[in-house]
């Protein structure tokens, strides 16, 4: 994270809400659009909603048709008989009293005609059908004379009906063009259509459309001689739009147009004969090449972003201004004008309207590439800008449906298909054809009619049942977690308001603030369905803003701000949600990246912007998608319309979990206590982890990829390393010696097929406490993504592992844990029979650590975990150097930490003071060297958090600053005590939550009194390290003073409780005395079994056919003098960081232990070579590794093929004949981990003859 130094300020708007949805598998009502209409018996829906907007009969969407004029109207005659300018029952009011009078009979015919034939319906199953009294229906009234006309009608007009056939036969529905789109008859009357000659549009028309249809000319003559004959007049039929034959848009109306279009609040459909090449001084023309000549969320950036008192707007890059009742456009940094023309963002040659001589010592080429800077722009076309010429027949965005207009735009609705792809890297064009096609498209088709339909935002949304909502707000308040939220969330899915009632039950909204899903977790693309990104309005945050966790006064102008920025770590996650097709509704603010929003580019959130987010898709997968969408989250205008409908993504059914000997293992899970041990479900049998299975089934259609991972570590992160001692992701697709990747460097899982599953996972044998598993299942051919996760813990048997723990404590001070006293050791015994585990504590004053270490570098090692803290004292016990760590100490403790071992620091270990003393640091070499020497090695940032408040909008904060800024620096001082509380809240779930007490029901636990610390956390992702896992936050408890832990809305950066960094453990307990059980002291055993398991794990060699002497030598008994031509060791190395037959230790030794000790001992015994992954003994240390865990190894001695060492001399070789005839010769065997955790195991070759017994 970023951060700012500056004055404390209040915004309008803080930063981001983030709110995600998971959908279910079982409809639930709403509008669901049926692509299978019975065309008899269809029941119309009462309510269609669309873009979060119900349409009903009484409530319908208005279609604004602009032509030439109103005559040239295509559309109302597919809608209804008295929709548009040509309406039938216009026409029967026409009709003479004599039945046979030519004329009319004319136009009656020209009224089937227009749209049958070779007219609006050409190509389509649909016709204009005329019914008779005795229920005869024709498609061509033409071919029946007028004496059958006069008898079939009963001498009467009036009696002619207009039906819809569909393959010639009759259906009960009038709207046929809103069939053709949508597949159905829901929106039977539910459409309402205005027809206007383009100098007749009023700023009125274009407000109330929510579709606009500009047509550039006539398709069919026959519409408009109908119209004459209603109107008694003479409309010409060859007039065009863009000759301004028929006048212009104001410049404001067009405008409005363009931007409304461009933020998807209007929907467009163009006809690209409309307007001409260059600038013809129009400003339809003007807008139709922008409609295509620039990505419309682009245009906004670069030149609308804000609107100026005058009417003018500017972005980042330029303004758009009306003069003279025209559009133009200037570029924002020379004020130079940018000419009209369809490449008018593309080439050098003439963009601007200025002359490309240089100018104030800057060449033209400069200023425009000045322009591109920041876009992928080439000589042609890329994103953002393209060349508005070269768009082919169809054109398609999110808001906008281009095609050609040489016929009528509904005579291929249904036949015609639509441009294939949006083309790939440099040739991308603008458009999302393959987001429509996914959506709208059918058996690899896209018709004109399915692009429409995709643009105005229907989908078939099925099997909607349940909605689970992540909201993200900048601090700890929610927006939508009450009824009103819900419901426009289920209405933004396209779900009517009637239907609300019977899904919103399973509506589910958990909230969290920015700073607490940084250290969030979760995999969003398998657990949620929309991302909502929001901003802070008063309405919902009115509360006091506390510059600190402290009841400081602060008398410093300036603070360190904490910000609530996104991490890059979760940016990412972000990101590939957006990448698998999840919806993403933005903020406006955020989408557009507003000042007023967002701290401009000194945040991770301006990558958030969709101009970033569809830039990045373009360069990474080749086109863009319409899942990125906007609202104004603030105020009333939250539950209000959306920029497009959220399209539903179906996920994979899995059901796949861990399996032995065909039996499912259940999740772990604390049952109950019995003789006061602890039992438990979900616990497996060492023995049995190298017969593991995963097995299930998937959805029975399709291919999928499968991954499987298994938290090593268990920091509920699965990491995609896939080798190494400590590889998580262990079944996925190889590629030789690795994994095989997508083009952007992705590993892929297995490729297989719906139905069963089964596969081998074998887990090391040593292996022990708790294990966390995750199956990822993608779509192949969605790319949707959906997990099984659960967890399992090894059983401990009948065996018992003592753990040897050091506690350090301060020389003057009481730990405020005592981890010999009873409630800690009652409430760590119980688990010993789930855990395999006791301790053995041994307690040590610093000033006692100091002397130790003095005395024996190497004390530490005799020790699995090292616990400091307990107490208030920062890291200094006094001013007396010799009662604080020496820096022999700290050197000691470092070199322990970095070797993997375990440590677990507590509740203020780490200083703000200045050295010893009371007063704080002015500057971070003054603070003491134990907190210089690890706040990084334990995922702290410099800087530090208690002047940090809590910002109103997005911030950031740069990690590594050398200064550490602070109120009370430069003398000035601050007085009052810290913020307390005595809650503390879950944030995820893992081993800590979980194992061996089962704390997840309890998400809110009671602890004793503590505070916030002085640091906050790194919480990005580490390249070469662990990353930091927050568990539990502080929370509020109701009380004044701690309410600032509810406004920062699990603060994870800040108020964190309980985290873990690799084998690094913290917890905040020990602020006040913890001296009784119950849930605090549970979770205290969780965190420190957590923190018992997290250490490296050293090798283990064990000999087959051979008996353990004792811990670490064997030895193969002879009865009779050994052969000694031939010596054949068996030998398994393992490692529970390891997994079977998949990872190896780093290096690996045979050697001739001539001492007899049991250990290697440099100078004194023989390294008889180093041994490879496939056993064989080399002299020099091999580059690819030593032996495979679990494989069993068979080395035979003495032969040569075997043992290519020079160390294996013929006086070495007779003497060890010697020694082994004697029954005096002992072998053994190093493994080396990449920890440089050493394990070892002697092997006797031992003489033992039999005494004859008398």
């Amino acid at each position: 994270m970023k951060k700012i130094k500056g004055h404390i300020k209040k915004s309008y708007y803080v930063y981001a809400l983030l709110a995600v949805i998971i959908a279910g598998c079982v409809a639930a009502g709403g509008y669901i659009k049926n692509i299978h209409a019975d065309d008899q018996n269809y029941v119309v829906a009462d309510e269609v909603v669309i873009n979060g907007k119900t349409y009903t009969s009484s409530n319908k969407m208005n279609i604004l048709m602009i032509a030439p004029h109103e005559a040239y109207d295509e559309i109302g005659i597919l809608m209804g008989d008295s929709e548009g300018a040509i309406k039938f029952t216009d026409l029967m009011a026409k009709a003479p009293s004599d039945i046979t009078d030519g004329t009319f009979r004319d136009n009656v015919i020209k009224y089937q005609t227009f749209t049958n034939n070779n007219g609006l319906l050409m190509n389509t199953p649909y016709r204009i059908g005329y019914k008779f009294p005795d229920g005869t229906i024709t498609e061509n009234i033409s071919t029946i004379s007028s004496a059958d006309i006069k008898t079939k009608l009963n001498g009467k007009w009036s009696n002619l009906k207009v039906v819809i056939t569909k393959d010639g036969k009759e259906i009960p529905y009038r709207n046929i063009f809103g069939a053709m789109i949508f597949d159905n008859y829901d929106m039977d009357n539910k459409m309402n259509l205005s027809v206007k000659k383009l100098a007749d549009v009023t700023m009125s028309d274009l407000k109330n459309a929510d579709l606009v249809y500009i047509s550039g000319h006539s398709h069919n003559t026959f519409g408009i001689d109908i119209y004459n004959y209603i109107h008694n007049s003479s409309v010409g039929a060859w007039s065009y739009l863009r000759n301004n034959d028929c006048g212009d848009f104001d410049a404001d109306e067009a405008l409005y147009l363009l931007l409304s279009y461009a933020k998807g609040e209007k929907k467009v459909i163009f006809d690209s004969t409309a307007r001409q090449d260059g600038d013809n001084g129009m400003n339809l023309n003007k807008i139709g090449i922008l409609f295509t000549a620039i990505d419309p969320d682009v245009l906004i950036s670069d030149f609308a972003k804000v609107k100026e008192d005058n009417g003018n707007y500017y972005g980042t890059k330029g303004s758009i201004r009306i003069e003279n009742n025209q559009i133009h456009l200037y570029y924002k940094r020379t004020n130079d004008e940018i000419k009209f023309s369809a490449n008018m963002f593309l080439n050098y040659g003439n963009n601007f309207a200025v002359s490309t001589q240089d100018r104030d010592g800057e060449s033209y080429a400069t200023r425009v590439q000045d322009y591109k800077d920041g876009y992928p722009c080439y000589a042609d076309s890329g994103y953002p800008y393209y060349n508005s010429n070269a768009i082919g027949k169809y054109f398609v965005n999110p808001s906008l449906f281009v095609f050609d207009g040489s016929n009528s735009m509904t005579s291929s609705f249904t036949s015609d298909k639509v441009n294939t792809t949006d083309g790939s890297g440099r040739d991308y064009k603008g458009t999302t054809f393959d987001d429509a096609y996914n959506k709208n498209g059918s058996n690899g088709e896209l018709h004109p009619a399915d692009a429409i339909e995709y643009i105005l935002g229907v989908y078939t949304n099925t099997n909607i049942n349940s909605i689970k909502v992540l909201e993200i707000e900048p601090a700890g308040f929610s927006r939508y977690n009450n009824d009103d939220g819900k419901k426009a969330i289920a209405s933004w899915f396209g779900i009517a308001a009637k239907q609300y009632n019977d899904i919103k039950s399973n509506i589910t909204v958990d909230c969290y603030s920015m700073t607490a899903f940084d250290g969030l977790n979760k995999d969003i693309r398998s657990d949620y369905d929309v991302v909502i990104v929001g901003a802070y309005d008063y309405d919902r945050f009115n509360t006091d803003i506390y510059k600190t966790p402290y009841d400081a006064e602060m008398k410093l102008n300036d603070y360190t701000l904490t910000g609530n920025d996104i991490t890059h770590k979760a940016y990412e996650k972000l990101y590939q949600y957006v990448v698998v097709g999840m919806p993403l509704v933005l903020d406006d603010g955020i989408y557009y990246n507003l000042e007023s929003v967002v701290d401009g580019d000194c945040t991770n959130l301006k990558d958030v912007q969709a101009v970033s987010l569809k830039k990045r898709l373009v360069s990474e997968i080749s086109y863009a998608k319409s899942n990125i969408v906007h609202v104004n989250t603030r105020g009333s205008e939250a539950y209000k319309l959306i920029s497009k409908t959220l399209y539903y993504v179906d996920k994979p059914y899995v059901n796949i979990g861990p399996s032995i000997g065909g039996s499912r293992i259940s999740d772990y899970s604390e049952k109950s206590l019995s003789n006061g041990n602890l039992s438990a479900d979900g616990t497996v049998a060492n023995t049995s982890l190298p017969d593991m299975h995963f097995t299930g089934s998937l959805s029975g259609n399709g291919s999928y990829r499968v991954k499987i991972y298994v938290d090593r570590n268990n920091d509920s992160i699965f990491a995609e390393n896939y080798s190494g001692e400590k590889n998580e992701l262990i079944y996925y697709e190889k590629s030789g010696s690795g994994a095989a990747t997508d083009a952007n460097g992705n590993i892929l899982g297995v490729l297989v097929n719906g139905g069963s599953f089964d596969v081998a996972i074998p887990l090391p044998k040593t292996l022990r406490g708790y294990i966390k598993w995750r199956v990822e299942v993608t779509d192949v051919t969605t790319g949707a993504v959906k997990n099984s996760e659960g967890a399992f813990a090894i059983s401990a048997g009948t065996a018992t592992k003592t753990i040897k723990v050091l506690q350090v404590e301060n020389d003057s001070e009481t730990a405020h844990i005592n981890l010999t006293g009873d409630a800690f050791t009652n409430t760590f015994e119980r688990t010993t029979s789930v855990t395999g585990l006791s301790v053995d504590i041994v307690k040590v004053k610093k000033s006692g650590l100091n002397k130790e270490i003095e005395e024996n570098s190497d004390y530490l090692n005799q020790f699995s975990m090292i616990v400091l803290g307990f107490s208030d004292n920062y890291g200094n016990d006094s001013s007396d150097s010799s009662k604080n760590l020496s820096d022999k100490a700290n050197d000691a403790l470092y070199e322990y930490i970095e070797a993997g071992n375990s440590v677990l620091y507590t509740h203020d270990s780490m200083s703000y003071k200045k050295g010893s003393s009371s007063s704080a640091a002015s500057n971070e070499n003054e603070i003491n060297s134990f907190t210089r020497k690890f706040k990084d090695v334990i995922g702290m940032k410099s800087g530090f958090s208690l002047t940090d408040v809590l910002k109103l909008k997005l911030d950031s904060y740069k990690s590594g600053k050398k200064t550490l800024y602070y109120s009370i620096y430069d003398g000035i001082s601050a007085t009052g005590s810290t913020r307390v509380t005595n809650r503390v809240k879950q944030l995820n779930s893992g081993q800590i939550t979980e194992y061996p007490y089962t704390l997840s029901s309890t998400p809110v636990i009671s602890v004793s009194d503590t505070h916030a610390q002085y640091y906050q956390l790194d919480l990005e992702a580490k390249q070469d390290a662990e990353d930091v896992v927050v568990w539990y936050t502080l929370a509020g408890n109701g009380g004044e003073s701690a309410k600032y832990f509810d406004y920062t809305g699990q603060d994870a950066v800040n108020n964190y409780y309980a985290y873990s960094i690799g084998n690094v453990t913290y917890t905040s307990a020990g602020h006040s005395m913890i001296d009784s059980e119950g849930d605090e002291m549970e979770l205290f055993v969780n965190t420190f079994v957590r923190a018992l398991l997290a250490g490296n794990n050293a090798p283990q060699v064990e000999y087959e056919d051979a008996e353990q002497i004792d811990g670490n030598n064997y030895a193969i008994y002879y009865r009779q003098r050994p052969n000694t031509d031939s010596l054949t060791i068996k030998y398994t190395v393992t490692d529970a960081d390891i997994i079977s037959n998949a990872g190896q230790v780093k290096e690996s030794y045979l050697y001739w232990d001539r001492d007899g000790d049991g250990v290697y001992t440099e100078g004194t015994d023989l390294r008889i070579g180093y041994l490879d992954r496939d056993g064989n003994v080399f002299t020099e240390k091999l580059s690819n590794g030593g032996v495979y865990c679990g494989r069993l190894y068979s080395l035979t001695l003495w032969d040569t093929r075997g043992v290519c060492s020079s160390n294996m001399t013929a006086d070495v070789l007779s003497e060890m004949k010697d020694k082994m005839a004697n029954g005096t010769l002992t072998l053994g065997i190093v493994a080396i981990d990449g920890s440089k955790a050493i394990g070892y195991a002697s092997l006797q070759i031992a003489y033992r003859p039999l005494f004859n017994l008398n």
